[in-house]
Protein backbone atom coordinates (compact mmCIF):
# COMPACT_ATOMS: atom_id res chain seq x y z
CA UNK A 1 0.00 0.00 0.00
CA UNK A 2 1.07 3.56 -0.25
CA UNK A 3 2.77 5.58 2.47
CA UNK A 4 0.23 8.56 3.97
CA UNK A 5 0.70 11.87 2.95
CA UNK A 6 3.13 14.25 4.46
CA UNK A 7 1.22 16.50 7.46
CA UNK A 8 0.85 20.00 5.97
CA UNK A 9 3.78 22.62 6.69
CA UNK A 10 3.45 24.80 9.48
CA UNK A 11 2.34 28.54 8.02
CA UNK A 12 5.23 30.85 8.01
CA UNK A 13 6.22 33.15 10.90
CA UNK A 14 5.52 36.94 9.87
CA UNK A 15 8.25 38.58 9.24
CA UNK A 16 10.46 40.52 11.76
CA UNK A 17 9.69 44.55 12.38
CA UNK A 18 11.18 46.81 10.11
CA UNK A 19 14.42 47.97 11.81
CA UNK A 20 14.41 51.54 13.22
CA UNK A 21 15.71 53.69 10.14
CA UNK A 22 18.69 55.71 11.54
CA UNK A 23 18.11 58.98 10.80
CA UNK A 24 15.62 58.80 13.61
CA UNK A 25 18.35 58.36 16.82
CA UNK A 26 19.05 61.74 15.71
CA UNK A 27 15.44 62.68 16.13
CA UNK A 28 14.28 61.22 19.30
CA UNK A 29 13.13 63.24 22.28
CA UNK A 30 13.08 66.39 20.22
CA UNK A 31 9.41 66.70 21.72
CA UNK A 32 7.84 66.45 18.09
CA UNK A 33 6.09 63.41 16.57
CA UNK A 34 8.37 62.60 13.99
CA UNK A 35 6.16 60.59 11.29
CA UNK A 36 8.94 57.83 10.02
CA UNK A 37 10.04 57.66 13.60
CA UNK A 38 6.62 56.47 14.44
CA UNK A 39 6.49 52.80 14.95
CA UNK A 40 6.93 50.19 17.31
CA UNK A 41 10.87 49.54 16.47
CA UNK A 42 11.32 53.42 16.97
CA UNK A 43 9.25 53.54 20.45
CA UNK A 44 6.78 55.79 18.75
CA UNK A 45 9.75 58.09 18.57
CA UNK A 46 10.88 57.24 21.63
CA UNK A 47 7.39 58.70 23.10
CA UNK A 48 7.58 62.05 21.63
CA UNK A 49 4.16 60.11 19.31
CA UNK A 50 2.68 58.21 22.00
CA UNK A 51 2.68 57.84 25.74
CA UNK A 52 5.16 55.02 26.14
CA UNK A 53 3.91 53.29 29.71
CA UNK A 54 0.45 53.73 28.18
CA UNK A 55 1.42 51.51 24.91
CA UNK A 56 2.65 49.10 26.87
CA UNK A 57 -0.04 48.62 29.29
CA UNK A 58 -2.67 48.67 26.62
CA UNK A 59 -0.53 46.00 24.37
CA UNK A 60 -0.60 43.60 27.89
CA UNK A 61 -4.28 44.38 28.08
CA UNK A 62 -3.55 46.10 31.85
CA UNK A 63 -4.70 49.14 30.26
CA UNK A 64 -7.02 50.21 33.38
CA UNK A 65 -3.31 50.81 35.43
CA UNK A 66 -1.95 54.67 35.24
CA UNK A 67 1.43 55.50 35.45
CA UNK A 68 1.20 55.76 39.12
CA UNK A 69 0.11 53.01 39.69
CA UNK A 70 2.48 50.99 37.67
CA UNK A 71 5.35 53.05 39.69
CA UNK A 72 3.47 51.64 43.45
CA UNK A 73 3.52 47.98 41.32
CA UNK A 74 7.28 47.90 40.49
CA UNK A 75 8.39 49.78 43.69
CA UNK A 76 6.42 47.95 46.49
CA UNK A 77 6.33 44.75 44.01
CA UNK A 78 3.22 43.81 45.65
CA UNK A 79 4.78 42.94 48.87
CA UNK A 80 6.03 40.03 46.32
CA UNK A 81 9.57 41.04 47.70
CA UNK A 82 9.58 41.19 50.78
CA UNK A 83 7.17 37.94 50.79
CA UNK A 84 9.87 35.84 48.59
CA UNK A 85 12.77 37.05 51.18
CA UNK A 86 10.90 35.42 54.34
CA UNK A 87 10.43 32.76 52.73
CA UNK A 88 13.58 32.65 51.74
CA UNK A 89 15.15 33.08 55.20
CA UNK A 90 12.74 30.17 56.99
CA UNK A 91 14.18 28.22 54.23
CA UNK A 92 18.02 28.65 54.56
CA UNK A 93 17.30 28.54 58.55
CA UNK A 94 15.09 25.55 58.18
CA UNK A 95 18.39 23.53 55.80
CA UNK A 96 20.50 24.88 58.39
CA UNK A 97 19.08 23.51 61.42
CA UNK A 98 18.76 19.96 58.98
CA UNK A 99 21.87 20.03 57.99
CA UNK A 100 23.49 20.52 61.85
CA UNK A 101 20.85 17.92 63.36
CA UNK A 102 22.30 15.26 60.22
CA UNK A 103 25.99 15.78 61.20
CA UNK A 104 25.38 15.61 64.75
CA UNK A 105 23.79 12.16 64.20
CA UNK A 106 26.22 11.04 62.08
CA UNK A 107 28.96 12.21 64.42
CA UNK A 108 27.20 10.11 67.16
CA UNK A 109 26.63 7.24 65.11
CA UNK A 110 30.47 7.45 64.65
CA UNK A 111 31.36 7.78 67.99
CA UNK A 112 29.09 5.19 69.09
CA UNK A 113 30.81 2.88 66.82
CA UNK A 114 34.43 3.30 68.14
CA UNK A 115 33.59 2.89 71.39
CA UNK A 116 31.86 -0.93 70.71
CA UNK A 117 34.98 -1.79 68.63
CA UNK A 118 37.40 -1.11 71.55
CA UNK A 119 39.66 -4.20 72.60
CA UNK A 120 40.99 -4.20 75.60
CA UNK A 121 43.95 -5.86 77.18
CA UNK A 122 45.50 -6.03 80.96
CA UNK A 123 47.49 -2.81 80.16
CA UNK A 124 45.34 -0.92 78.63
CA UNK A 125 43.52 -0.08 75.09
CA UNK A 126 44.91 -2.71 72.75
CA UNK A 127 46.51 -1.07 69.90
CA UNK A 128 45.57 -1.83 66.01
CA UNK A 129 46.96 -5.71 65.07
CA UNK A 130 49.49 -6.12 63.21
CA UNK A 131 49.99 -8.52 60.41
CA UNK A 132 50.14 -11.88 61.44
CA UNK A 133 49.11 -11.43 64.90
CA UNK A 134 46.91 -13.37 66.91
CA UNK A 135 43.49 -10.65 67.53
CA UNK A 136 43.00 -12.71 71.18
CA UNK A 137 46.79 -11.46 71.42
CA UNK A 138 50.50 -13.76 71.99
CA UNK A 139 49.86 -17.27 73.88
CA UNK A 140 52.69 -16.94 76.87
CA UNK A 141 54.20 -20.26 75.42
CA UNK A 142 54.66 -18.59 72.39
CA UNK A 143 56.39 -15.81 73.94
CA UNK A 144 58.63 -17.86 76.20
CA UNK A 145 60.13 -20.18 73.71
Amino acid sequence: HTPPPPPPSPTPASPPPAPCPRECERLHGNGKCDEQCNTPSCLWDMGDCKDLISEVLGEARMGNLDAERLGELIASQGGFMTRAMVLGVCLGLLGGLCTAIGLCYIRRKKRRLQLTNRKYTPYGEADDEGPGLDPAGPDSAEVIS
